[in-house]
């Protein structure tokens, strides 16, 4: 009966329409908990395998524009309890066409990363037994996508544009504004503006 239980969740969980609602659910969640602005058009999860998917994954910066917008990520979410609590642990996690834009603003002096990174964490005391914010996956894979980083305080301001970038990276891990991963490996195409 569980068996029949979790294949007709999945089944409904697959239609397109209580993907779209559920990933509206959970982004307004995200954005009233941490002061961002993160849409996702679409999310699936198996509840046979809990392999997760996101479609058009959008997160804005601080200044209304593209900080990065993902076309495809596929994981596994590894334990329902802790995601259930706000520690998300995921398995392997693939990122497809990532549109990734690294810019500091003109007289700023943090990047517009830094400033999404210091939402997550207010710096102000956590009630007791309240975690900081916490992500995890062991490998992260990242093909056909792109980074440019933009410093509009320099004289020429694109200072890097790859495309075609690829990387495979291990261990990542979000606590708080803490962000660590060791890259195992990338390539890309560069075009350098000076």
């Amino acid at each position: 009966m569980l068996v029949l239980i979790c294949v007709l969740g999945s089944v409904i969980l697959s239609l397109p329409f209580v993907q779209t609602r559920f990933a509206k659910y959970a982004t307004t969640e995200i954005n009233k908990e941490f002061g961002t602005n993160i849409n996702i058009d679409r999310l699936r999860i198996s509840l046979i395998s809990w392999d997760t998917s996101l479609k058009g994954v959008y997160i804005e910066d601080y200044k209304q524009d593209t900080l990065f917008y993902i076309d495809n990520l596929s994981t596994s979410i590894l334990n329902v309890r802790n995601l259930v609590n706000g520690k998300l642990e995921f398995g392997d996690i693939a990122i497809e066409r990532l549109n990734f834009k690294l810019r500091t603003y003109q007289d700023d002096k943090n990047t517009n990363l830094e400033v999404f990174i210091d939402k997550l964490d207010d710096k102000k005391p956590r009630a007791p037994g309240t975690p900081p914010f916490y992500f995890s996956s062991s490998d992260v894979e990242i093909s056909d996508s792109k980074f440019k980083l933009i410093d509009e305080n320099r004289e020429t301001t694109e200072m890097l544009n790859f495309t075609d970038l690829n990387i495979s990276a291990s261990d990542f891990t979000i606590v708080g504004p803490d962000v660590t991963s060791s890259i195992e490996k990338m390539s890309f195409n560069s075009k350098r503006g000076w």
